[in-house]
C-alpha cells in the first residue's frame, strides 16, 4: 500500500508524513487528546497555517519543518490547549486554536489572533474516542480521519479563513471572499428559491 499523502488519508497501516512527523514529537506519555490535537496541527499546516513558533520574527523566515508540537501548548495545572498559528504566505493572518477536553469529548474553539470586530469564533465538540484509539495497537492510533477533517475544515477553518482574508483585503475562493460586485452579479442570476436559500445560509449582507 502506498504512503498516504494527506493527514486525513492516514490509516492503521501508515500515517501521512505530515501527521507522522507531528505525532513523533509527542511526549512518550501522550494521551488521546494530545493525539487528536496533533492531527489538527497537521490539518492546519496543510491549510497553510503553521504553528507560530516555527516563524522567526527577527529574520522573518520560517523553519524548514512544516509542523511541531509547540512548547507550553497545555496550560499548567489544566488540560486546556492553546496553539497559535500564522499563515505561511501572510504572517499578518493569525489563528488561535483553544481546545478544552471534557470526558471523551473535546471542545474546539478557532478564532482570529487579531482583534477584528467582525470575525466570529467558531466552535465544535468532537468525540475523541471516535477518532483516536489508545487501546488496540493493531488497529492503529487513528480512525475515521476523513470525517474528522471534513468537520474541522468545513465548520472551523474554511469559514474563519475566508473572513480573515476578506478583512485584510485578500480575495479567497469562497462566496464571502470574492469582490462585492462579482457576488452581486451571482446573486442577480439566482432564481427566487435559490436566493432565499442563500440568504438563510449566509451571514453576509443581502445584496
Amino acid at each position: 500500500m502506498s504512503t498516504p499523502y494527506f493527514a486525513e488519508d492516514s490509516n492503521a497501516l501508515a500515517l501521512a508524513p505530515i501527521l507522522k512527523n507531528t505525532v513523533d514529537r509527542l511526549a512518550v506519555d501522550a494521551d488521546k487528546y494530545d493525539y487528536i490535537m496533533a492531527f489538527f496541527i497537521a490539518i492546519m499546516a496543510e491549510g497553510g497555517y503553521r504553528v507560530m513558533c516555527l516563524y522567526n520574527k527577527d529574520t522573518e523566515t520560517w523553519s524548514t519543518e512544516l509542523t511541531t508540537i509547540p512548547p507550553c501548548w497545555k496550560s499548567e495545572g489544566k488540560s486546556t490547549y492553546r496553539v497559535d498559528f500564522l499563515q505561511f504566505k501572510r504572517t499578518n493572518a493569525g489563528i488561535r486554536l483553544i481546545a478544552i477536553p471534557m470526558g471523551d469529548w473535546i471542545v474546539l474553539n478557532l478564532m482570529s489572533k487579531e482583534d477584528y470586530i467582525n470575525i466570529k469564533t467558531r466552535s465544535i465538540a468532537v468525540n475523541v474516542t471516535k477518532y483516536v484509539n489508545m487501546h488496540n495497537k493493531e488497529l492503529g492510533k487513528f480512525w475515521h480521519l476523513k470525517d474528522l477533517a471534513m468537520k474541522f475544515k468545513n465548520n472551523l477553518l474554511a469559514p474563519l479563513h475566508s473572513e480573515i482574508m476578506m478583512v485584510i483585503g485578500v480575495a479567497s475562493p469562497s462566496l464571502i471572499g470574492i469582490p462585492d460586485e462579482i457576488r452581486q452579479n451571482i446573486c442577480r442570476m439566482l432564481d427566487t428559491k435559490s436566493r432565499t436559500n442563500l440568504e438563510k445560509s449566509c451571514s453576509f449582507k443581502k445584496t
